[in-house]
């Protein structure tokens, strides 16, 4: 039998050699970041990725320092994205679990535009595709706590002149 001092806390009569290989894929890397949406794929899968999506920008230096312990690397928008700052791109197959600020269930129905403050659960794992090895982000879920409302409309302003051409079924005769 194996002393008090041998194998992980949360399992004592596991060896840690066992608990090694384990801690690359479970718990111990997935975090919660704070972050801002941008180019969210929530509702539906993104059309290029197929997966569920968002950009996590605006990392402040602990959330950057956090995502790296993980073995996650951190972009920079820098002057092709100023607006993104340090960012991810977090996936996932399938759809996010999404609460607000007091953890009761979001609704779906309410899109996220660009801006919004989210905390954000990341977990990184290993993958191994067609040759390409790497660490890459899993969406795991999301807590928003101050919501911009996605509105496609938001770049257009208010025009007092509305004018339509007559169609065929506005002829009178």
């Amino acid at each position: 039998m194996k002393g008090p001092s041998s194998g992980c806390k949360k399992f004592p009569n596991r060896d840690t050699k066992h608990k090694n290989k384990m801690s690359k894929n479970t718990q111990d890397r997935q975090v919660v970041v704070q972050g801002k949406v941008m180019w969210q794929s929530l509702d539906k899968p993104n059309e290029l990725s197929g997966k569920h999506q968002i950009d996590l920008c605006q990392l402040d230096k602990d959330a950057v320092k956090a995502l790296e312990a993980t073995g996650l690397e951190v972009r920079d928008g820098g002057a092709k994205k100023p607006d993104h700052g340090k960012y991810i791109t977090p996936k996932a197959n399938r759809q996010v679990v999404m609460v607000d600020a007091n953890k009761d269930a979001w609704d779906m129905e309410k899109l996220l535009g660009n801006g919004t403050l989210v905390n954000c659960a990341v977990r990184a794992y290993d993958y191994d595709y067609k040759g390409k090895k790497g660490v890459a982000a899993g969406l795991q879920a999301i807590q928003v706590l101050e919501h911009i409302s996605y509105d496609p409309a938001a770049s257009f302003q208010k025009e007092e002149a509305y004018i339509t051409a007559p169609s065929e079924d506005d002829v009178p005769f």
